[in-house]
């Protein structure tokens, strides 16, 4: 099941991005504040590890003072040696720390004057001078060094006490908005998830309901024409199961003349992309009679819910048969099926335009049934037209298959005889007159009699009109000196000829 893009883009997308965006941007505040609280801390470590080595010199340089007092005599190690030490401690503190450094010197330097001037007193040998001295100078500054060293020590451990505390809360904060954040996407996005998947499979629903219920045939193909989804419909026409249907070739269900062109649809399907390609196909359905589908075919190869050609077929064989009825109808007689005068003037004009440019000729013969209305009178009209009907079949038997025989009307036919001189058509006339001599109608026989005018085109020069006007003349003609005959137009009446 897919996702409609509408849903999936603007219902969740626009929340996940502003989520996004303020997570991104909380992400680099505190990473700020990380890298500045870090910084304090790493400070403050350096601090404390300066102080605390003086405060380690200090106390040595009083257990250095206790031991001169106690053994009344000098360090085996010159003072100086070892004031040289703390000397470097705090040229590294005024890197680090210059407020400290700058608290620090002066307290060091009078504790190092203090320790000097009771070391010289000791060297002179004057003790009690020295024990005298130091109760109120090295043992007061070295007290005030050691106090104000303590005191940094406390104040930069609380320092990096703190910054430990909110390095501890900057990154305790972003874990918790970022687990908020990742359940608000979730959250988010699987709401919109299951709107669109409801709406999607309403959708379907929907659009199954309507394959399901559709008369037309759909089917699925592969690029080779295999079957690889049928609708119920398919199966009832074609009188198999989907089951069946599946990787059965589609033309194996075309009648064999039409297979090239659905192979051709097929192609063109391929080549289109995506647009519909349509055609007419016949395919043999049911009982086994063909029926004439209108194809129409879409190449969705590439949608990953189909991967094929979808092709629908509609029945239109019916639709054929009334238009072809229809256009039968228009150019036929619907009492005898002769063609009528608009078929036989459109013939006539072709056979004029093909006199007028290799100068063959062609005969045109009038027909008309003598004392037709007696027979509609005294036998009633439903007699007429079966008699009508048994001439038109007379004189269809008697011409040639090239021959065009049309009724134009009532009971009178037109013979067009192309490519055919006078001789000839006379030669008909005489056979036509003869085959009408006796029309079995029902139980009688008719002796039916005509009266047949014929013209001939040599130059091309005239109208159809004006061809037919001039085999009516002749038959006339004929009419005028008794019924029963033929006559060739512009020739003398005494050439009637009569047939008794």
């Amino acid at each position: 099941m897919l996702v409609p893009r509408s849903i999936s883009k603007h219902g969740a997308a626009l929340p996940i991005v502003g989520l996004c965006i303020l997570a991104i941007t909380l992400r680099l505040c505190s990473t700020l504040t990380l890298n500045h609280y870090y910084g304090i801390v790493g400070y403050e470590s350096d601090r404390l590890t300066i102080q605390q080595s003086l405060l380690q010199q200090v106390e040595r340089y009083q257990r250095v003072e206790s031991s001169m007092i106690t053994a009344r005599s000098l360090p085996v190690v010159s003072l100086d040696s070892v004031l040289a030490g703390t000397t470097q401690s705090i040229s590294d503190l005024e890197v680090k720390a210059p407020d400290d450094a700058d608290q620090v010197r002066p307290l060091f330097e009078r504790y190092a004057a203090d320790l000097r001037a009771e070391a010289e007193l000791i060297g002179s040998g004057r003790i009690d001078e020295a024990i005298a001295f130091r109760e109120t100078g090295s043992l007061a500054s070295g007290s005030a060094i050691h106090e104000r060293l303590t005191s940094l020590r406390d104040a930069s451990s609380a320092r990096k006490a703190n910054a430990k505390r909110k390095v501890r809360f900057m990154l305790i904060v972003p874990t918790a908005f970022g687990s908020v954040f990742v359940c608000t996407v979730f959250i988010i996005y699987d709401q919109r998830r299951k709107q669109a998947y409801s709406l999607v499979a309403a959708q379907e629903t929907r659009f199954r309901s309507l394959i399901q219920q559709s008369t037309d045939i759909v089917v699925v193909a592969d690029i080779h024409g295999a079957i690889t989804y049928a609708t119920p419909a398919a199966e009832q026409a074609f009188g198999q199961s989907a089951a069946h249907l599946r990787n059965t070739d589609l033309a194996d269900f075309v009648v064999p003349d039409d297979r090239a062109a659905l192979t051709d649809l097929i192609l063109e399907t391929i080549a289109r992309d995506g647009q519909p390609s349509r055609g007419e196909v016949r395919f043999v359905v049911g009982n086994r009679v063909p029926r004439t589908m209108e194809a129409t075919a879409v190449n969705l190869i590439e949608n990953e819910a189909v991967q094929g050609i979808v092709i629908t077929a509609h029945d239109i064989t019916e639709r054929k048969m009334l238009l072809e009825s229809l256009r039968h109808q228009a150019h036929h007689d619907s009492l005898t099926g002769l063609p009528n005068r608009v078929v036989l003037e459109d013939r006539l004009d072709c056979a004029i335009l093909q006199a007028q440019r290799t100068g063959t000729p062609t005969s045109v013969l009038f027909i008309d049934l003598d004392d037709f209305k007696l027979v509609n009178d005294r036998d009633g009209h439903a007699m007429g037209d079966e008699l009508l009907v048994a001439a038109a079949a007379k004189l269809r038997e008697t011409l040639r298959m090239d021959d065009t025989l049309a009724r134009i009307g009532g009971d009178e036919f037109v013979v067009l005889l192309d490519g055919m001189d006078r001789d000839y058509a006379v030669r008909v006339a005489e056979r036509l007159a003869e085959a009408l001599a006796g029309l079995p109608v029902r139980d009688r026989t008719y002796a039916q009699c005509a009266s047949i005018g014929i013209t001939v085109i040599r130059d091309g020069e005239l109208s159809a009109d004006i061809v037919l006007k001039h085999a009516d003349s002749a038959m006339y003609a004929v009419k005028a000196t008794g019924k029963t005959g033929w006559h060739v137009f512009g020739e003398p009446v005494p050439g009637l000829v009569s047939v008794a």
